[in-house]
């Protein structure tokens, strides 16, 4: 393109040198007039082939620019996405594991306890010890339900939370694929 204006301008500047040898060389008012209204009208319409060659370069160059970017955008947000997914498993595998070691300490720790008061039982005679240590044991497991209850409360919650995180992403990718698609 750059090529193409420079001959342009290389041929009209020689037609003007042309055209000023024939003024000098002419005495005649009218034909000087006459080939500086030529000169004239050649020198505009140079002037207007150069802009319109301009413009397209302008317009070519920029669409490419918007054609760039958009594909960069597109490989951000697909790495963006896989990152998110990755996460969001590391996530529930780690909650799983967290959830299944919190129940074997929970099992453990109430076999321990359950064991201990069977033995504190057996070893006592006292009928009101005996009560007593029943309604702690009975007190011991409700607090422990109770305790298990919650802990599982709390994984439910974080579970609608995660659940809502994953439909907001999907709602997230799919507008951003229909502005995509407008866009393109």
């Amino acid at each position: 393109m750059k090529k193409m204006l420079e001959r342009l301008k290389e041929h009209n500047t020689t037609k003007v040198a042309e055209v000023k040898n024939k003024i000098e060389q002419t005495n005649n008012q009218a034909e000087i007039q006459v080939i500086e209204n030529k000169l004239y009208a050649a020198e505009m319409n140079r002037e207007k082939e150069i802009q319109k060659k301009l413009e397209q370069i302008r317009k070519h160059v920029h669409s490419q620019e918007i054609e760039k970017t958009r594909n960069s955008l597109e490989m951000q947000k697909s790495t963006e996405l896989n990152a998110i997914e990755e996460k969001l498993r590391t996530a529930a595998t780690l909650r799983d594991e967290n959830m299944k070691k919190m129940l074997e300490r929970l099992k453990e720790h109430n076999t321990t306890k359950v064991a201990e008061v069977k033995n504190k039982i057996e070893q006592t005679n006292n009928q009101a010890e005996i009560q007593v240590i029943e309604n702690k044991l009975y007190a011991a497991e409700m607090n422990r339900e109770k305790e298990i209850q919650k802990k599982l409360e709390q994984i439910r919650k974080h579970e609608r939370r995660a659940e809502m995180v994953r439909q907001n992403k999907a709602s997230l990718c799919n507008q951003s694929e229909n502005n995509a698609a407008l866009s393109g």
